[in-house]
């Protein structure tokens, strides 16, 4: 089977993030290359771009956006499993190391788009307060991600054109 697809690049533009509670779209895509172009000094090699340009397709197959805390509360062992078979099967086909989505960096990068999206497009808080910090490293990421949300008022571009010119910079 072909994961990585047109087709499944263009469904990622079609899944909003934070359940729709944005105060304008704000797909799953949008969340890949902001964070894609405002963490890029975070990632210290094109595999690492590669990863996080892949981190959430499987959300594609299984059952869309879910933010981290829904996922620890309702979602069970089994939910984990086909994400991970699944993401074994996108690992093989990207040629990327089989411990590609457990990296630090997709961790980070995330925490910092979470953070990003929940400061400036979010209409809904679901964050505590207590859970908004960040390392002193990780602020002028933040603050770039903020940014780069701000002036995104989504692209004309096709969005497949869009993750493919990404793509191409990481291999």
């Amino acid at each position: 089977m072909i994961i990585i697809t047109p087709e499944r690049i263009r469904a990622l533009s079609n899944i909003s993030r934070w359940y729709g509670w944005v105060r304008r779209p704000f797909s799953v895509l949008d969340h890949t290359l902001v964070g894609f172009y405002a963490c890029q000094s975070a990632m210290t090699s094109k595999e690492q771009a590669r990863a996080w340009l892949l981190h959430d397709m499987h959300e594609t197959h299984i059952m869309g956006d879910v933010s981290t805390p829904d996922k620890n509360r309702y979602l069970t062992l089994d939910y984990d499993a086909e994400v991970r078979e699944f993401d074994e099967m996108l690992c093989d086909e990207a040629g990327l190391g089989v411990d590609w989505r457990d990296g630090a960096h997709i961790k980070r990068i995330d925490r910092v788009m979470l953070l990003a999206e929940h400061e400036t497009i979010v209409t809904k808080a679901v964050i505590p307060e207590s859970e908004m910090k960040l390392p002193p490293d990780d602020i002028q990421l933040l603050v770039e991600a903020q940014h780069m949300i701000q002036i995104h008022s989504g692209c004309d571009m096709d969005p497949v054109k869009r993750w493919s010119m990404a793509w191409q910079e990481c291999v």
